[in-house]
């Protein structure tokens, strides 16, 4: 995953742009994971939540190139999903 924090925080854009539709690639995968086999993913997760708060971080604290505002805001909303879905499928007693 530190690649990918590589990819998002580099000064060349088409790298940045890549790097976070991979992010929101991974993130609607996971996000579209079957209940029962989340189990497998949670260490991946966990990585996706550091990702999601790296996002967050380069919006909102570093140089942040508003090209990207596209791969960004859809890497943003998976991560998102992918996190709400998750945390969903964690506690069951929330789905009554």
């Amino acid at each position: 995953m530190k690649t990918l924090q590589f990819g998002m925080d580099h000064s060349l854009p088409d790298i940045s742009q890549n790097t976070y539709i991979t992010v929101a690639s991974l993130a609607a995968f996971v996000g579209r994971v079957n209940p029962e086999i989340s189990n497998q993913y949670q260490n991946l997760c966990e990585e996706l939540d550091h990702l999601l708060a790296f996002v967050l971080e380069c919006i909102l604290f570093k140089d942040f190139d508003f090209g990207l505002i596209e791969p960004v805001s859809e890497a943003l909303l998976a991560l998102i999903t992918c996190r709400k879905v998750n945390n969903i499928c964690s506690f069951p007693c929330l789905l009554l």
